[in-house]
């Protein structure tokens, strides 16, 4: 069952910057001609202008696949979609007309935090990414990549970056978050961390895509908040939400 939020019916909302969204640690500077399906979400902050909060993929002329923790509860009309651009505050902006939740995202565990937006104009959608079906297994230690912006509204750098990250097993990330409500199961990866294995998604890009090679492999969602305490990140595994993407794409 879909979840759809529309602009006409939603008036119990929270401002988009309220979601406490994730972004990337130092890193490369990159371009959008490197990740052209990358795009920088942008909500309201303080209810005065739009930031960036979090990150997405395109996958096709109008559909943009994010964090479900991102847009909850939050009026489309809050929330543009900038892409084709190498800063997050310069190039085409489109708004947003609808927002589908995964039906079963829980918020408090992350569990099944997907989501996708609907923009209100065609995105410049050049290839997509492939999104991989539940077959694709990952083994541990496997370098893969993270795509964000290492800048908030109050700093200085707006850059699209990347940085190279290692998938941890499963049981290891899951042991690291038994005291917590945080699920680790077939649904989630989870990567180094970017405090002890160098730069990651962190504050700002929840919803920042995870890439084996030219395969987009997870979503970013929860983790260290870039204060030293050694959590592995942790993605929503789209492998496992295939069917849920191609149906509501």
């Amino acid at each position: 069952m879909r979840i759809i939020v529309l602009f006409a019916v939603c008036f119990a909302a929270t401002a988009a910057s309220s979601n406490s969204p994730q972004r990337i640690v130092g890193g490369n500077p990159t371009t959008h001609d490197q990740y052209p399906n990358v795009v920088a979400l942008l909500g309201v902050h303080e209810w005065l202008w739009h930031t960036q909060v979090c990150g997405g993929v395109i996958l096709n002329f109008r559909s943009v696949l994010t964090a479900a923790h991102c847009p909850i509860n939050d009026r489309v009309g809050l929330w543009r979609i900038r892409y084709e651009s190498n800063v997050w505050n310069e190039g085409p902006l489109n708004g947003v007309t609808g927002i589908i939740v995964h039906p079963d995202f829980r918020q408090g565990d992350r569990l099944h935090d997907i989501a996708i937006l609907r923009s209100d104009d065609l995105l410049n959608h050049r290839h997509g990414n492939p999104i991989p079906g539940p077959e694709y297994i990952l083994p541990d230690d496997t370098k893969l990549v993270a795509v964000g912006w290492d800048a908030s509204w109050q700093s200085e750098s707006e850059q699209l970056r990347h940085s190279e990250v290692t998938k941890v097993n499963e049981k290891l990330c899951g042991a690291q978050y038994e005291d917590s409500d945080i699920v680790i199961n077939e649904y989630t990866l989870c990567t180094s961390n970017p405090i002890t294995d160098g730069p990651e998604h962190c504050e700002g890009d929840s919803g920042g895509p995870l890439f084996d090679n030219d395969v987009l492999v997870g979503i970013s969602t929860f983790g260290n908040k870039c204060d030293g305490t050694n959590l592995p990140r942790i993605y929503t595994r789209l492998a496992s939400h295939k069917e849920w993407i191609d149906w509501n794409m």
